[in-house]
């Protein structure tokens, strides 16, 4: 129910109230009209009937490709597999799709939607390119080449400066190009096949070794969109105030995410922000929920993740689901550095259990204590069972 209560708070109908359902997609699920998919937390369309595909993942190995459940996470086809993509980790290979992530897998040759075939939804089941619709299936190539990645180090201006240079007067012979900003500084990345070598050459003047770059939400207000290559010059100003930004080349146009402290006022080409949070300072970006053992230990329910507990707290329901083990995992993976354990700790509502049984304690086992925190108090009967076991232990 609470995880009902999550999906409808962040995805309102196109009349602003809950939708009146949300499904989670199973591959025998008629898909009714009209429906719109929740692929990530964070981003989403406005409908009646929510299709949710969180938890539908999973990858078949095809041998030169591989076929992708939408709902899977590009971190988990990474983790295993080889294939040219360079984007946010925590994206969702059909929300990639469905959204028409401009960051992701831009190159030289075409974006990632030109790259793949698709099995989808719209209005029936279709298999090929993709031309709408909810993406249930993807087949991507596997990346048979070796790579070989450079960077050049710079100040953002003399780096775009240089970038535009290389696609003056003839193409670069680069697979890929992006201008990078992040806790090291400002670079360009650029990789290439290790047959371009000889191609490459009149390029490389003041590159070191390099590997890729994948990009992610690093804080509270966030903006990802495109321009044509010419205008490449506007987002300087942007990447000046940024904490972290990614700028994928290709020789018509740019595509960016920048994450930033700051309000950026009047960036051009947005497509897709997040710049103020309806829920109390979460953006909904869902790195905390794959590392919550109390939503795994109930059901894999996004609810009872820090997640689920912001967005029920903006609707006074945050008690019905802060009762954790309060163990800090959450704390290291949230990009806008919420205390989520002090807020959790507002929240939590003690929870007692009384028994009836007695144990006799000799005088070396006085020290003992046995902590049962809420989602495990249906353990106090192992616990006395562990206790139990050293007073025997003690007595012999």
């Amino acid at each position: 129910m609470y995880e009902e209560f999550v999906f409808s708070t962040i995805s309102p109908s196109k009349k602003g109230r809950p939708p009146s359902s949300v499904i989670n997609f199973s591959e025998d699920l008629q898909i009714p009209v009209n429906s719109v998919p929740r692929f990530e937390m964070f981003r989403g369309t406005e409908g009646d009937i929510v299709i949710n595909m969180n938890g539908y993942s999973g990858i078949r190995d095809l041998g030169d490709k591989i076929e992708v459940k939408a709902g899977t996470t590009w971190k988990e086809v990474l983790k295993d597999y080889n294939v040219e993509v360079y984007g946010n980790l925590d994206f969702t290979v059909g929300g990639t799709l469905f959204f028409d992530d401009p960051i992701f897998g831009m190159n030289e040759f075409s974006s990632f939607s030109n790259k793949v075939e698709v099995e989808a939804i719209n209005g029936s089941v279709y298999h090929g390119k993709y031309t709408g619709g909810i993406p249930v299936k993807v087949i991507i190539k596997k990346e048979n080449k070796n790579l070989i990645w450079k960077e050049w180090k710079g100040n953002i201006s003399s780096l775009i400066s240089r970038i535009k240079s290389w696609y003056s007067n003839r193409l670069p012979v680069f697979r890929d190009v992006s201008l990078v900003k992040d806790k090291e500084g400002v670079r360009i990345l650029a990789s290439y096949p290790e047959a371009r070598e000889i191609l490459v050459k009149p390029f490389m003047e003041g590159s070191e070794t390099s590997v890729p770059f994948y990009d992610k939400i690093y804080s509270r207000l966030y903006y990802e969109g495109e321009l044509p290559f010419e205008s490449i010059s506007l987002l300087e100003s942007a990447l000046e105030v940024a904490e972290f930004a990614v700028v994928r080349v290709r020789r018509d146009k740019v595509a960016f995410s920048i994450s930033s402290m700051n309000k950026i006022v009047g960036l051009p080409g947005v497509k897709y922000s997040i710049e103020d949070s309806l829920f109390n300072g979460c953006v909904l970006c869902g790195a905390c929920v794959s590392v919550c053992p109390h939503g795994e230990q109930r059901g894999n329910n996004i609810a009872f993740t820090p997640l689920g507990f912001y967005v029920m707290q903006s609707e006074g329901m945050g008690s019905k689901v802060a009762n954790c083990h309060l163990c800090g995992n959450c704390m290291s993976q949230c990009p806008v550095k919420l205390d989520i354990v002090d807020d959790l700790r507002k929240f939590i509502v003690p929870m007692y259990k009384q028994t009836n049984t007695k144990l006799e304690i000799n005088e070396l086992r006085k020290n003992i204590n046995i902590v049962i925190t809420p989602i495990s108090i249906d353990l106090y009967q192992y616990a006395l069972r562990a206790l139990s076991f050293y007073q025997i232990k003690d007595s012999t």
